[in-house]
């Protein structure tokens, strides 16, 4: 934008609008305008009115810039890539009574995190069964500066009584589960830059008020645990993870039930677990003693930019392109897809724990059956048109 002559003594702004020049939905923290005035950039002042020499305005609903100037000037625009997640949620958006939504920012994204998982203040936790939530744009869950995602729903173990009361030698472990059980259609957007590490996410986010020790022990993904549930037309780029006994999945940490995960791709990411199964897409998918389950895995993308990792010393451990690990009468279909990531397992001191699993891996799935007896759960596992990169 060339402005020439506007003021002859530099102090009589005009009001310039510019239109809709930007994109629409960006945080403030995002836009930077600066003005060229003597060979020199100055940055503007973002308000709501322009009024003084060198204020700008910008509607996030429209995409509408005006700018206030009285000197020649040239005007550069700087917007940051994404839209950056800035830690806080939105429930706005949900009803009790509708069964579609659609989310268009990371806020409203975090706060339908904490409705599955029971988080949420003044709303009762909702599995979404027999819903649908779509995805209207593409996501930033701002990794890169340093925020922390929790997952959407959740599953629990708690190394504790029933009553509550502590439990010496952990024989009474139970679990709670918070599932999604409805459908999630990504409609082909990305969701990048998703940042979880057990230390962060159990319990000491201030939106939640379950002690540390209470909260996401044993899930880290984006979903925490879908039951029952569809994932699909999703894109995921850049899930970074550091865990400790948490499973993880970079959609999804558990599958079980009948689940579908279709047209999914994982892109420059690397989920790293510590003594728990590790997946490119889904953890552990397993079924409960009496239960049978087919999860199905529909035209996954999970290409060499993508690292799943084992980390040093992990026992116990199935570490997967596309699932870590299979258990109980639980039938996999995997139909129409690729796979070439890195399963970044060293298995350093396997000698010293000959009885256990230790750290099995596969750039499909990382292990199938259970733990010191495989393929007695009524494990089945389906491949069709499947294509697998080495090097």
């Amino acid at each position: 934008v060339h402005i020439d002559g506007i003021s002859e003594n530099n102090d009589v702004p005009v009001i310039i609008d510019l239109g809709a020049v930007l994109p629409t939905d960006y945080k403030e923290a995002n836009i930077t305008l600066y003005h060229v005035e003597d060979g020199v950039a100055n940055q503007m002042n973002l308000v709501d009115v322009p009024a003084l020499h060198n204020d700008f305005s910008y509607d996030p609903t429209t995409g509408e810039v005006s700018i206030a100037l009285a000197s020649f000037s040239e005007v550069t625009a700087l917007v940051a890539a994404g839209n950056p997640w800035d830690g806080t949620m939105d429930t706005s958006w949900y009803n009790n009574t509708d069964t579609e939504f659609t989310l268009t920012t990371e806020e409203q994204f975090a706060g339908f995190a904490a409705i599955v998982g029971g988080m949420a203040s003044g709303i009762e936790q909702d599995t979404f069964a027999g819903k649908t939530v779509k995805l209207g744009a593409d996501l930033d869950l701002g990794s890169k500066n340093g925020k922390i995602f929790t997952p959407v729903g959740y599953y629990f173990t708690n190394d504790a009584n029933n009553n509550g009361t502590p439990n010496e030698d952990k024989a009474d472990i139970y679990s709670t589960v918070y599932s999604f059980e409805g459908t999630f259609d990504g409609q082909n957007h990305t969701i990048a830059n998703i940042l979880q590490r057990t230390w962060d996410i159990k319990g000491d986010d201030p939106h939640y008020s379950l002690p540390a020790e209470q909260y996401y022990n044993d899930g880290m993904g984006i979903f925490g645990f879908v039951y029952n549930g569809t994932v699909k037309n999703l894109v995921v780029s850049n899930f970074q993870s550091d865990g400790e006994y948490s499973t993880t999945g970079c959609v999804a940490a558990y599958a079980s039930g009948s689940s579908t995960f279709d047209n999914i791709k994982v892109y420059d990411s690397n989920p790293r677990a510590y003594n728990v199964p590790n997946g490119g897409v889904v953890g552990y998918a397993y079924a409960e003693d009496g239960a049978t389950n087919v999860i199905n895995f529909n035209n996954i993308t999970v290409d060499s930019s993508n690292k799943i990792s084992a980390l040093w010393g992990s026992w116990d451990v199935g570490c997967g392109g596309i699932l870590g690990r299979v258990n109980g009468a639980t039938t996999i279909n995997i139909t129409n897809s690729t796979v070439g990531a890195v399963i970044d397992v060293y298995n350093d001191v396997c000698g010293n724990y000959q009885y256990y699993q230790y750290r099995y891996s596969g750039m499909l799935i990382g292990t199938v059956g259970g733990d010191t007896n495989p393929l007695t759960g009524g494990e089945k596992v389906n491949f069709s048109n499947v294509k697998v990169y080495i090097g």
